[in-house]
């Protein structure tokens, strides 16, 4: 499955293709997002977001990288719905996050097997001209963490 163009409408709504999103979703149409790292918006099923709490709490409460990957991740997590035009809904605050605004609102829709990730169109040309550098010293710390766990 390729990579497709979207755009968030003023709305903050984004049009998920029906052949992503069943290969990465199922026919599910409740989901679970949050912003990674790298500052993309993943898009998972609860199943899969299951899998990668249960994978978290192998590592125990007592491991700090995997507390403030936490701490991070569950303050950019959010559980949405699809509605029957395959659009999912995404909270504002995240969005600034993935290099979406007001201004500008184009996307690029990424299939990756059992999840999608969105990325803000100039985000992922900085990103693919070789630009790795986080966003926000917050990310800088979400991305040192997350690079050390194997979720």
């Amino acid at each position: 499955m390729g990579a497709v163009d979207g755009r968030f409408d003023e709305r903050n709504r984004i049009a998920l293709p029906s052949r992503l999103r069943s290969n990465a979703l199922g026919d599910l149409s409740i989901v679970s997002y949050y912003v990674t790292p790298r500052a993309t918006l993943r898009i998972l099923s609860l199943k899969e977001l299951k899998r990668i709490e249960a994978r978290m709490r192998e590592y125990g409460s007592t491991d700090n990288d995997l507390e403030i990957y936490s701490l991070y991740m569950n303050n950019m997590r959010g559980e949405a719905s699809i509605d029957v035009q395959g659009r999912l809904l995404v909270s504002a605050d995240f969005l600034p996050h993935i290099g979406v605004d007001a201004k500008n609102r184009d996307a690029r829709i990424v299939p990756h097997g059992d999840y999608i990730d969105i990325w803000g169109k100039k985000r992922l040309a900085d990103f693919l001209a070789g630009s790795r550098e986080p966003i926000s010293d917050q990310f800088k710390e979400y991305l040192e963490v997350a690079s050390r766990l194997k979720l």
